[in-house]
């Protein structure tokens, strides 16, 4: 077996940091990658420090603990840089996760490149149609929680009409106080 430099020198090349610099790299600068526009299309970039050398990565950021870590951004808004990023495990990274902004009632549907509203009535979800903004989605929703705060008024001053003066509701099956 061929000794390779990198083996002389430091021991074993760290093959899966180095794909995962790579593809930071990669879906920060390349437009034609598929997560461009979620990074480098969102403005999140790479630190010069690390753009073009991956030991400075690798000596800042230091060995994947395990195959359970990946690469974490800890603040969503700011790019990979020293300081702002760590290896982290899938429940950590989902905890970090960005929930977008006023997005109640509406959510988007990727793979039919529409967006969906839904409302939740006495914990049934009640699908509202799919819309081609989000705007439609939002305004479909205002509009069934409003129909819906106002059902719940119905409902609910019809359960205090039932309920006799002493406090205790009458049974609709008798018609006794129970």
């Amino acid at each position: 077996m061929v000794k390779r430099f990198w083996d002389c020198a430091w021991g074993r090349f760290p093959r899966a940091e180095y794909c995962i610099w790579y593809g930071m790299v990669r879906r920060c600068s390349n437009p034609r990658d598929p997560g461009f526009p979620s990074y480098g299309g969102r403005g999140i970039g790479v630190s010069a420090r690390w753009r073009h050398d991956f030991m400075a990565f690798f000596a800042d950021i230091g060995p994947r603990p395990s195959l359970a870590y990946s690469l974490d951004r800890l603040d969503n808004t700011r790019g990979y840089e020293p300081g702002n990023c760590r290896w982290a495990t899938r429940s950590q990274q989902q905890r970090n996760k960005a929930r977008p902004a006023n997005a109640v009632g509406a959510c988007y549907l990727r793979a039919a490149d529409r967006w969906q509203a839904r409302i939740n009535i006495h914990g049934c979800a009640v699908f509202l149609g799919a819309f081609q903004s989000k705007a439609e989605a939002m305004a479909a929703y205002r509009g069934a929680r409003a129909s819906a705060r106002v059902i719940d008024r119905i409902v609910l001053d019809a359960a205090r009409a039932t309920v006799t003066p002493a406090g205790e509701a009458a049974s609709p099956a008798s018609g006794r106080v129970a």
